[in-house]
């Protein structure tokens, strides 16, 4: 085991038990730990990146913001979810949903479908109400 500090680091590398761990003064951390194959990196907010074999969890104590030169792309080979205790919103020049069996939208209070210009409704059968 080793060990080094300053006044405002500590930085403790056990190579028995193979873990590395980085606290700075206000807090901020970063360990590595290979028998439980993890890391972490932590700051002094409570924001926390944690990588585990069961997968990435990030945990913002604010906003989470992506910023891309590029796009942006999610794949999952299971569902992708989301959710929000507020208002849920999208915009885009234009904005295309697909499946590939069944699309359903609903609303518990109110639904709206409206084009500033046209809406069309198109299949072998529309039923209304």
């Amino acid at each position: 085991m080793s060990r080094a500090s300053s006044p405002d680091t500590l930085i403790n590398v056990d190579e028995a038990l193979g873990k590395v761990t980085i606290i700075t003064r206000s807090r901020s951390m970063i360990i590595i730990d290979d028998p439980n194959k993890s890391m972490v990196l932590q700051d002094m907010n409570g924001n926390k990146i944690e990588m585990t074999a069961e997968g990435i969890a990030i945990t913002s104590a604010g906003d989470l913001t992506f910023h891309a030169k590029g796009k942006i792309s999610a794949d999952s080979a299971g569902n992708i979810e989301l959710a929000a205790r507020a208002d849920l919103k999208g915009t885009g020049i234009n904005i295309s949903h697909a499946a590939t069996a069944g699309y359903k939208a609903s609303g518990n209070t109110s639904a709206e479908l409206s084009g500033g210009m046209e809406a069309t409704i198109k299949a072998a059968m529309v039923m209304i109400n």
